[in-house]
């Protein structure tokens, strides 16, 4: 038999109901519940639950470590929906199976920002990458990894568009005048050390 997962909670390593519910659920009745703390420190703000106890529709929760605030399917994150973590961190946009899946922002608390497409859970399409000190990736990712056409601006403001593969640029663009003259070395990942 599969690993059971109560939620989302095998996202964070964790097989333990972390669940509370009211039980004076009527069978077949949605409701919006008043805040509820179970001794986890999980609360459903505001959330509206089939018969089966699941969530559905938009609502709020706060659980250990995190708040989100969304559209629930059978329980699961789904549609548009915000992530506030604990650490500062926050994910504002699409969610699909309970995983980060389409266009969306995130946000870290050391000023680090992602804008741009997701999949399963992991940055894939099209997005940009700020760093606070001023450096900047915009392009393609593939799997989480700077992969394909990008283009690059370090803190110094200067510029260069290349290919990367697996988050390390691959070839730049012939320079153009105003491009930067000191950009990392080219090295394929292909090549040894």
């Amino acid at each position: 038999m599969g690993q059971s997962c109560v939620r989302d909670t095998c996202e964070r390593g964790s097989r333990e109901n972390t669940e509370f519910t009211v039980s004076s659920l009527e069978q077949g009745k949605n409701y919006d519940p008043a805040p509820v703390a179970a001794p986890d420190g999980s609360i459903d703000v505001t959330v509206k639950r089939d018969a089966q106890g699941r969530r559905q529709g938009f609502g709020r929760i706060k659980e250990q470590g995190y708040e989100f605030e969304g559209n629930f399917v059978d329980d699961v994150k789904e549609g548009h929906g915000t992530l506030w973590w604990a650490d500062g961190r926050t994910y504002q946009g699409q969610f699909e199976n309970g995983k980060f899946h389409g266009r969306a922002i995130m946000v870290w608390a050391d000023g680090r920002q992602y804008e741009g497409e997701y999949n399963l859970g992991r940055k894939h399409g099209q997005g940009v990458f700020l760093w606070p000190d001023g450096r900047r990736y915009d392009g393609a990712w593939f799997d989480g990894r700077r992969h394909g056409k990008g283009t690059y601006t370090n803190a110094k403001k200067e510029t260069r568009t290349g290919i990367w593969e697996n988050d390390r640029p691959v070839q730049w663009d012939p320079a153009t005048p105003g491009d930067a003259s000191q950009m990392p070395t080219v090295r394929s990942i292909h090549q040894q050390k």
